[in-house]
């Protein structure tokens, strides 16, 4: 694997840590959604994040009323400021463009003009819930977000009117700024701005992150037998809050699986479809006591 050393990504002293795998998007793909930051006036801002590149552009949208929620404000968005900030955001990644968008299902991105639009533009637009998305999905957008929201706060700005021009600034530091994650897949120092601009370190990018998942389903602990009792990570309902997976509390048994994806029943009798393994969590019997299923070390 040309420039990857050994790293956390492919060292695994734990047999469950890790082994989630790593998302590989289509080059050109990025992820939106709206932030708001607070202090004596609100800024609602609408935040595109390359899904590979981590590359982050932020627009200013709307000041929020001091007595209105986020989601009201969101409610008020409508379409033609959305359509504005993305034509944007094209024009300026012209000639890549975007053709990708990946959006959670806000009335100001789901509706017809929103349809004809993105038709009209080649754009492919996902939208989904937060059930529906990925939590790698969702874990990308939300690590670029607390990395903003952290150097805010280091800049003594937290609380305080934050105004597009500081914004910006503080924007373009982090794209110049290493990568640590980027830097490991790659094996050199990586910014998201220089894996942004050259695509031929994306490419390379996704080459070395097909590499690692490889890696991964090689792990005896990646293939999970059928009879194994397992818990299921699952998303936060709040859109509003960060959202982490969560791992629920009901036990599930693996009773089918279809490669990398699982069918489960619950012990009254709930049955779980198409789940994917790395939405699972089980914990392999390690002691003399329970030892390991026979089934784990045998290949499959």
């Amino acid at each position: 694997m040309t420039g990857l050393k050994e790293s956390n990504l492919t060292k695994f002293k734990n047999p469950q840590l890790n082994l989630q795998m790593k998302l590989i998007y289509p080059p050109d793909t990025w992820l939106m959604d709206t932030i708001e930051f607070k202090g004596p006036i609100k800024m609602l801002y609408l935040f595109f994040v390359e899904a590979n590149t981590r590359y982050l552009i932020a627009e200013p949208g709307n000041i929020i009323e001091r007595e209105e929620s986020l989601e009201q404000t969101r409610q008020k968005l409508s379409w033609r400021e959305v359509q504005h900030k993305i034509t944007k955001v094209y024009e300026n990644l012209k000639p890549r463009g975007i053709k990708t968008l990946i959006t959670d299902k806000d009335p100001a991105y789901v509706n017809i003009q929103s349809k004809r639009f993105f038709e009209w533009a080649h754009i492919k637009h996902i939208a989904k819930t937060p059930d529906e998305t990925s939590h790698i999905h969702t874990s990308i957008l939300d690590r670029v977000v607390r990395t903003i929201r952290d150097m805010i706060f280091n800049l003594g700005l937290e609380g305080k009117e934050l105004p597009p021009p500081i914004l910006q600034q503080i924007v373009k530091t982090y794209n110049e700024t290493r990568h640590e994650t980027l830097s490991q897949i790659l094996g050199f120092p990586a910014t998201p701005k220089m894996v942004h601009e050259r695509e031929e370190l994306e490419l390379l990018l996704i080459r070395n992150l097909r590499s690692i998942n490889y890696s991964k389903q090689q792990q005896k602990y990646y293939r999970i037998p059928i009879g194994t009792e397992v818990f299921v990570r699952s998303l936060r309902n709040d859109r509003f809050k960060k959202r982490r997976a969560q791992v629920e509390p009901i036990k599930y048994k693996v009773i089918y699986n279809k490669g990398s994806v699982y069918v489960l029943e619950s012990e009254d009798g709930k049955i779980l479809e198409n789940v994917p393994r790395r939405n699972l969590k089980f914990t392999p019997h390690r002691s003399r006591r329970n030892p390991l299923p026979q089934a784990l070390n045998e290949p499959t």
